[in-house]
C-alpha cells in the first residue's frame, strides 16, 4: 500500500511539474501596428480578431517557435505567421487583434481566423485557402462584399448585410452564411464544394455551378439566373422571375412560383419545383 502510495506522488509530481513546464514555456508578445485594414494569416495557429478604437497585436506563443514567428506590414496588410509551413498545432501560436478597420482578412495553410465583434465598413474581403478557416457572427458593409474559398476549407458567416456580394467558391470546401440581407447575390461554385445560405432576402441571384456540388439558398430572391454545368445540384426560393440553363445532368430545385423568362436544357437536368427545402 505504501509503495502504491509514493508511486501515484511520484507521478501526480511529474505531471505537475510537467504541466507547470508547458505553461511556463508560453510566451506572450505585445507589437505595435498602425495603418493596417488588412490582415492575413498564412500558416497553422489560431486568430481572434475584434473591431475596435484603436489596433494593437498580442501574441501567444510556444517559446521554441519563437524564432520561426514571422510577423510582417505590407502596405496596408498585416501578415502573420511561421517561417516554415511545419505541422504545428493550433494552439501552438494565438494571435489577438483589435483593427479600428477592417476590409479584408485571409487565411491559408490551415489558419483558423475567429472574428468575435460585429464588424461595420463599406467593404470586406473574406479569403480562404488551403484548408483554413474563418468564422464571424455579424458583418454590415455598406457597399460590397466578397467571400472566397480555394480549395478545401470552410467560412462561416452569422448575419450579413451588404448591398452586393460576390461569392465564389473553388474545389471542396464549405460556405455557410445565416442570414444575408442584398440587393445583389452572385455565385459562383466549380468542382465538389457546398453552399449553404439558410435565410434573408436578395433582389437578384445570379448563381453558376459547374462540375458537382451543392448550392441551397433558403433566402428569397425576387428574381434569378441560374446556371448549372456538370451533375450538381442548386436549391433556390425565387418569387417572382427565373431564367435557367443546364447543360449536363445537374438538376434545379426551385420554392415559390416564379415566371420563367427562358429555360434552356442540354442533356438529362431537370428542374424541380418543391414546398420546403430538405
Amino acid at each position: 500500500m505504501r509503495k502504491s502510495s509514493l508511486l501515484i506522488a511520484a507521478l501526480l509530481a511529474i505531471s505537475t511539474s510537467t504541466f507547470s513546464k508547458a505553461m511556463a514555456e508560453t510566451v506572450t508578445m505585445h507589437k505595435d501596428i498602425q495603418g493596417i485594414s488588412k490582415i492575413s494569416l498564412n500558416s497553422a495557429g489560431k486568430l481572434f480578431i475584434q473591431q475596435g478604437n484603436k489596433n494593437s497585436l498580442k501574441i501567444e506563443i510556444d517559446k521554441e517557435l519563437i524564432p520561426e514567428l514571422n510577423v510582417s506590414k505590407t502596405w496596408n496588410m498585416l501578415n502573420l505567421g511561421l517561417k516554415h509551413s511545419y505541422n504545428y498545432h493550433p494552439n501552438s501560436v494565438k494571435y489577438y487583434v483589435v483593427m479600428k478597420d477592417i476590409s479584408q482578412v485571409s487565411t491559408k495553410n490551415s489558419g483558423q481566423v475567429i472574428i468575435s465583434s460585429n464588424i461595420k465598413g463599406k467593404d470586406l474581403d473574406l479569403n480562404v485557402e488551403n484548408s483554413g478557416s474563418i468564422s464571424t457572427k455579424q458583418i454590415n458593409v455598406s457597399h460590397s462584399t466578397k467571400i472566397a474559398l480555394a480549395n478545401s476549407g470552410s467560412i462561416s458567416v452569422g448575419n450579413l448585410n451588404t448591398n452586393d456580394l460576390d461569392l465564389s467558391l473553388k474545389n471542396s470546401g464549405s460556405i455557410a452564411i445565416s442570414n444575408l440581407h442584398a440587393k445583389n447575390l452572385d455565385s459562383s461554385l466549380t468542382n465538389s464544394g457546398s453552399v449553404n445560405i439558410y435565410g434573408g432576402k436578395v433582389n437578384l441571384q445570379t448563381i453558376k455551378l459547374a462540375n458537382s456540388g451543392t448550392y441551397k439558398s433558403q433566402l428569397q430572391a425576387s428574381r434569378a439566373d441560374i446556371h448549372i454545368s456538370g451533375s450538381g445540384s442548386v436549391y433556390a426560393d425565387v418569387k417572382d422571375q427565373a431564367s435557367v440553363n443546364i447543360s449536363g445532368s445537374g438538376d434545379l430545385y426551385v420554392k415559390g412560383k416564379p415566371a420563367f423568362k427562358s429555360v434552356s436544357i442540354t442533356g438529362s437536368g431537370q428542374i424541380h419545383s418543391m414546398q420546403t427545402f430538405h
